[in-house]
């Protein structure tokens, strides 16, 4: 499954945030950031290349957050 990250300045800073990576990289779990404001460098081991930027096209970040989630949704239909 998935684990949804809202990066901003203060989440960054966020220790919360810092247990919730380790528990997501803990588990297997793909973390996928969503950037909220520009120019945030994401924590080490957060690869910007699975990050979807919401600063600059909203609807197309959301089809991409969508599209990044159906094999997940339609994994959990057959498994169900």
């Amino acid at each position: 499954s998935h684990v949804l990250f809202v990066f901003s300045s203060h989440s960054r800073q966020s220790e919360h945030v810092r247990d919730e990576i380790a528990w997501a990289r803990e588990k297997k779990r793909t973390i996928i950031p969503l950037l909220i404001e520009a120019g945030i460098e994401l924590p080490f081991g957060i690869h910007r290349a699975n990050g979807i930027d919401f600063t600059r096209d909203y609807a197309h970040a959301f089809e991409k957050l969508m599209a990044s989630l159906r094999p997940a949704a339609s994994g959990m239909a057959a498994t169900a």
